[in-house]
C-alpha cells in the first residue's frame, strides 16, 4: 500500500498543488438613517455562503485511471462548479489536482460506486457520470454555478446569502455518438428500430421516460431485446 501511495505522489509531478481557503464569514452592515421625528437603523447582515460547490461536502475514497495507471484507495473529491477532480496528497494532506488531459476516469467509492468518465460534449472535454452501461449509455452531466447575494435592503427584497444552484442534465450515448434527452421523442428516435417495443412497454409498466429511476429501467428492458 505505501508503494503505491509513493508512485501516486510522483505521478503527481503533472498535478497543481492547491491550498485550502476558509473565507471568514462576516457582518455586513449596509445603511442607517434618521429623521426629525424617529431614528431608524436598518442592517443588512450577510449570512454566508449555503451549499458547496462538490459532489459530496467530505473527502471520499475512490479510484482513478491516470495516464493509463488505476490507483485505488485515494481520498478524493469532484468539484462540480470547476469540473474537476481534487485528491488530498496522503502525506502532507494537500489538495492535488490531476491533470485533466492525463485523467481518463474516476469511481467515489459509495454505497452505488459513482463513476465518472471524461468525454467530448459541446467541443469541450468533461466529466459526466455513467448511470448505465450496455447497447447505450446514460450520462449525466452535474453543474452547479455560484449565485451571489443580491439583497436591497431600501425595497427589502434579494436574499442576505450567496448559495451554489444545481442542475442535472442527461444524455445517451450509442455508437460513440452522445444525444441530449430533451423529451421521450428524442429518446425513442436514439433507440432505433426498438422504439415501438420500448413504448409499449413504458406505457404497459407506467414508466416515466424523463424520471432518471424510469429510465433506467427502460434501458435494462432495452438490453434484453434482441
Amino acid at each position: 500500500m505505501k508503494k503505491i501511495l509513493l508512485s501516486f505522489i510522483i505521478v503527481c509531478f503533472s498535478f497543481i498543488v492547491k491550498a485550502q481557503v476558509r473565507q471568514l464569514e462576516s457582518l455586513d452592515p449596509r445603511a442607517s438613517f434618521s429623521s426629525s421625528a424617529s431614528s431608524i437603523r436598518v442592517v443588512n447582515f450577510y449570512e454566508g455562503t449555503q451549499g458547496h460547490p462538490y459532489l459530496f461536502d467530505r473527502w471520499e475514497v475512490g479510484e482513478l485511471v491516470l495516464n493509463g495507471v488505476t490507483y485505488k484507495d485515494a481520498a478524493m473529491k469532484y468539484n462540480i462548479l470547476k469540473d474537476e477532480l481534487m485528491i488530498m496528497n496522503p502525506i502532507t494532506n494537500d489538495s492535488l489536482i490531476p491533470n485533466r488531459e492525463k485523467l481518463e476516469n474516476f469511481i467515489i467509492y459509495t454505497q452505488n460506486n459513482r463513476k465518472f468518465k471524461k468525454y467530448t460534449l459541446h467541443d469541450k472535454t468533461q466529466f459526466l457520470e455513467v448511470l448505465f452501461e450496455g447497447k447505450v449509455n446514460l450520462l449525466k452531466k452535474w453543474k452547479k454555478t455560484f449565485i451571489q447575494a443580491d439583497k436591497d435592503v431600501t425595497y427589502n427584497s434579494g436574499k442576505f446569502y450567496n448559495e451554489y444552484d444545481l442542475k442535472t442534465q442527461l444524455f445517451i450515448e450509442k455508437n460513440g455518438k452522445i444525444t441530449k434527452i430533451k423529451s421521450k421523442n428524442s429518446l425513442l428516435e436514439v433507440l432505433g428500430s426498438s422504439q415501438s417495443k420500448i413504448k409499449h412497454y413504458a406505457d404497459k409498466q407506467h414508466l416515466d421516460l424523463k424520471d432518471e429511476p424510469d429510465l433506467l429501467e427502460v434501458l435494462k428492458y432495452y438490453e434484453s431485446l434482441e
